[in-house]
């Protein structure tokens, strides 16, 4: 999942910390109007918002993102009144700044579930498993033919690639979802497909990572 996490101090390095630990993509930013400008042009799965009281405010500052950009608020301190408001002005959930990781990560998948797996004729576009194996986040691992333990970086190549199978994904694209904001070429990415493509290959999974001069790759049903 590509998350954009909208907060500064602490309590923002450790959501970071967290969603990346999780095997989620994700980049920072400290303000709401680069929030706004982010989701409009690349592709965003969620925004989560770090605000400290004007929670109303955030969440109308993003009222008119994509469909499938699901918006969660984290709200300190914050009150009772204004996480509800919060909720009518758009946000799809706004929790308290006591809340538990685990019960963000679910709440986060629960709605990016209902909101964000359509394709673009409305079916659900599970990229997690195709016919023949699993990638699995929980694991971190592709499971098909013989289980492939991945990197942190081969599984969001991986999870990114399926969701378009059949259909190239932008060289630009794939650096900014695999590498956040390290620093990295097409020669990072490059290398990174070669070894996955070595370790797919080995594993008997009938999928194979086809290159596109010029534009980027895709993931296609193997022959035979």
């Amino acid at each position: 999942m590509r998350i954009l996490c909208v907060g500064t101090g602490a309590h923002a390095d450790y959501l970071v910390a967290a969603l990346r630990e999780s095997n989620h993509s994700v980049v920072a930013i400290d303000s709401v109007v680069d929030a706004a400008y982010l989701v409009a042009i690349e592709r965003i799965d969620a925004v989560i918002m770090l605000t400290r009281g004007d929670a109303l405010h955030a969440a109308r500052s993003m009222v008119a993102r994509p469909a499938h950009t699901v918006l969660v608020m984290i709200d300190n301190p914050g009150d009772h009144d204004t996480r509800v408001a919060a909720l009518y002005a758009g946000a799809d959930a706004c929790l308290a700044a006591l809340y538990e990781y685990a019960e963000l990560e679910a709440r986060l998948h629960a709605l990016w579930r209902d909101v964000a797996r359509l394709d673009a004729d409305g079916q659900r576009a599970d990229a997690s498993s195709r016919p023949g194996f699993v990638l699995s986040r929980a694991t971190r691992s592709l499971i098909g033919g013989r289980p492939v333990a991945l990197s942190r970086r081969e599984y969001l190549l991986m999870e990114r690639l399926l969701r378009s199978a059949g259909t190239a994904v932008h060289r630009d694209e794939l650096l900014g979802y695999v590498f956040d904001d390290a620093d990295a070429d097409g020669v990072s990415l490059q290398r990174l497909v070669a070894a996955l493509r070595r370790r797919i290959a080995e594993s008997g999974c009938n999928f194979r990572l086809d290159t596109l001069p010029g534009v980027g790759y895709c993931v296609v049903e193997a022959e035979g």
